[in-house]
């Protein structure tokens, strides 16, 4: 990779986007930096307070620029959605964006409105649909429910209805007139139904012809239980707050990362053929087939488990209840993904003797 490359990763890391190498190189000169490239970036790096040679400074700054963001699955909740302080109208030109992840093709509200149901951006079993003033607008087949957080963005005019997936086009459809769309409501039916099962985030209502009357709300609050944009208020309604709903993630690469699930003093399953004497180590020795795993945690979704396994004797180790990979020989093991049902430890078959220790568990969401 060449120096311009890394300072332009090292730059998308820390949320400036678009950066080609030409950009890095404005970029530096702006800054006062004159010379070779490489004289410009090590002046820079050292002007911030790095030391060392140009390949260590340029390692700390790239690594150390990390993007957190806060998160809110709202599938772990009873009916839990967020609901707008004033009525979002619009009737000509505006755009709707959001993204969204989930694992299940559910009938399911991204946006809609509290009072009818004639306005609201859906997914409906595998597609998307716009519905305003009494028409409705769908999409082909799209594979929203992979697991992995999707952007969606309608784009609404006199004349037509575009539908932009992950920032791709797939549907251009035509409308005769202006109609209007109300929307009071995120994640809910007008009927107190339809309630999304997954993350909804980052989602805006931008007005083409009346800018100022746009709304943005992140969703994004890890305690806290309203958002204020343009003088509107939205508050989150039936929404938890603990870590398996809200938790902060960090970015690396294309992935959110959450933070531990695993907890070495609060596990189910340290019965039957489990035993701990010593906080995290675990001592796998019979064939009772107990499932280790983190006390009432459901993990239903992908995750990176990682561990280290001291192989006694027997058929190993088995990660998942029903699965996932199986484990014979000592070793240090890093695994994504996650068990339909619980995500834990137990013996594979047979009488199985071994040690587990130096557990983590976190939750895993990819950007497409």
């Amino acid at each position: 990779m060449s120096t311009y490359s890394k300072i332009a990763d090292g730059l998308r890391l820390i949320g400036i986007t678009g950066c080609t190498n030409d950009i890095v190189n404005s970029w530096l000169k702006g800054l006062g930096m004159s010379g070779t490239t490489p004289d410009m970036l090590f002046s820079y790096l050292r002007s911030i307070g790095l030391t060392g040679s140009l390949s260590d400074m340029l390692s700390a700054y790239i690594f150390s620029a990390t993007e957190e963001k806060v998160l809110i699955d709202l599938s772990p909740t009873s009916n839990g959605f967020y609901s707008l302080g004033a009525d979002y109208v619009a009737t000509d030109s505006y755009t709707i964006k959001a993204n969204i992840e989930t694992s299940t093709q559910q009938q399911g509200m991204i946006v809609a409105n509290s009072a009818g149901s004639d306005s609201f951006l859906a997914v409906l079993g595998d597609i998307f649909r716009l519905r305003i003033d009494g028409s409705s607008f769908s999409t082909p087949s799209v594979n929203y429910y992979d697991g992995k957080l999707h952007a969606v963005r309608v784009e609404v005019t006199a004349a037509t209805v575009k539908f932009y997936f992950d920032n791709t086009l797939i549907s251009s459809q035509t409308k005769a007139q202006n109609q209007t769309i109300t929307i009071d409501i995120i994640g809910r039916y007008s009927n107190n139904d339809y309630f999304f099962g997954g993350i909804i985030s980052d989602v805006e209502l931008i007005s083409i012809t009346t800018p100022a009357n746009s709304l943005e709300f992140k969703l994004n609050q890890l305690t806290g239980n309203t958002e204020t944009n343009n003088g509107v208020t939205l508050t989150y309604q039936n929404i938890g707050t603990g870590t398996d709903v809200r938790d902060t993630y960090t970015r690396i690469d294309d992935d959110y990362i959450g933070s531990e699930v695993w907890d070495n003093n609060n596990l189910d399953g340290l019965s039957g053929d489990w035993s701990s004497a010593v906080e995290g180590v675990f001592e796998l020795n019979g064939s009772a087939g107990s499932l280790l795993r983190p006390l009432g945690a459901q993990i239903t979704y992908d995750a990176i488990t990682t561990f280290d396994y001291v192989a006694g004797s027997g058929a190993g180790l088995r990660l998942g209840s029903t699965g996932i990979e199986e484990f014979i020989t000592s070793g240090s093991y890093s695994v994504e993904g996650a068990d339909a049902s619980a995500l834990g430890f137990k013996r594979w078959y047979g009488t199985v003797v071994g040690t587990v220790s130096n557990v983590s568990i976190k939750r895993k969401i990819e950007v497409a």
